[in-house]
């Protein structure tokens, strides 16, 4: 049984709603596969945290007297008209707290996969962050400089050729209105462009900024990159002015 599956079932596993096939399945795959064994856990103890959340209310002392009283006072039988709403009330109450456990378990699961979730998500960027140290340590760099539309813009890149996360720092260019965007354009040798991932709207001119590139490829499938004046929402395309770009010489003796 895939992890994806067991994921699904679990809920019910936990709630004894699976079947003696599935059970087993289920079983089988929890001894060899110590991931889903710790989400299995983790899903029984946050189950078990959000059930005891729930406050235990005692109902009043006087409540059984009261209705032993009332019982008494009207001095009819009970008969199975009076037991059948009874039982009726019971399911209902069954019902209830089967769905209950449902919608706890679904909660949890939930949880148990949003926190699995953040774990990669918080592992991801630790492995960003040591790849930006190291990437930062090298001495040289690539050389961003500004077109005739680019006034005073300047620009460095570092990376390594076979990673795809890289370091761009730019300084000095010029201030957007707010419906306008710097976009960054990673270029392949035969001109096709890739999204850099960068929307940069400085507020005023001579800021100084620091991105971590993510790129779609590693850096060393690039022979250049630029930035250009786009919607602020960002462009599949350049379609405005260049700014910055960097030299494809410059580029390829940095890679070597």
């Amino acid at each position: 049984m895939a992890c994806e599956k067991v994921t699904e079932l679990l809920p019910e596993y936990i709630l004894g709603q699976t079947s003696a096939e599935q059970d087993a399945e289920l079983r089988a795959h929890f001894s060899t596969c110590a991931a889903c064994a710790q989400a299995l856990a983790e899903f029984v103890a946050v189950s078990a945290r959000i059930a005891q959340a729930v406050p235990q209310v005692a109902p009043p002392t006087q409540l059984k007297a009261a209705l032993m009283a009332r019982v008494a006072a009207s001095g009819a039988p009970v008969t199975r008209q009076d037991v059948q709403p009874k039982r009726s009330l019971s399911r209902l109450f069954t019902f209830a707290r089967l769905g209950l456990a449902v919608i706890i378990g679904l909660l949890a699961m939930q949880s148990v996969r949003l926190w699995r979730e953040a774990q990669t998500v918080a592992q991801e960027a630790d492995r960003q962050r040591a790849a930006v140290v190291d990437i930062s340590q090298n001495p040289r760099s690539v050389a961003l400089n500004a077109t005739a539309d680019g006034g005073k813009s300047s620009g460095w890149m570092k990376f390594s050729p076979d990673a795809q996360t890289g370091v761009l720092t730019v300084a000095n260019m010029p201030a957007l209105p707010a419906s306008q965007a710097y976009q960054l354009w990673l270029v392949l040798p035969d001109g096709t462009r890739d999204d850099g991932g960068v929307l940069y709207t400085p507020a005023t001119d001579g800021e100084q900024r620091l991105f971590v590139i993510n790129a779609p490829r590693p850096f060393g499938a690039y022979n250049r990159c630029g930035f250009s004046r786009e919607p602020v929402t960002g462009s599949p395309a350049p379609t405005g002015p260049g700014i910055l770009r960097s030299d494809a010489t410059d580029w390829a003796a940095y890679k070597s």
